[in-house]
């Protein structure tokens, strides 16, 4: 049950760090030569998710309609995540109270 938090939480922290590249980028979206940030999510060998970022050197322009679905795809990871994070922690009480 730990392991499944612990996953789930380490996957909200990364898609905030999406979400807050996201919203580097479109706050520089009228910025001549922004070079726009980039997320890259890998799975961690002992479980979880984690984020690196990178700055895209081959464009200078924010697309907007990527970072519109990189804000729709942060939003939806992020929410999941949470519900696992809640149904997993009312799980475990739910198992403890059956012990009590």
């Amino acid at each position: 049950m730990v392991d499944t938090i612990n996953s789930s939480l380490s996957a909200v922290k990364a898609y905030g760090t999406m979400l807050n590249n996201t919203a580097n980028n479109v706050a520089n979206v009228n910025t001549e030569g922004y070079k726009t940030f980039e997320t890259t999510m890998q799975e961690n060998t002992g479980g979880g998710v984690s984020a690196s970022t990178t700055r895209d050197s081959n464009t200078d322009r924010v697309d907007l309609s990527k970072e519109a679905v990189d804000l729709i795809t942060a939003e939806n990871g992020m929410k999941a995540n949470i519900a696992v994070v809640r149904t997993a922690s009312e799980t475990q009480k739910s198992v403890i109270d059956m012990l009590v």
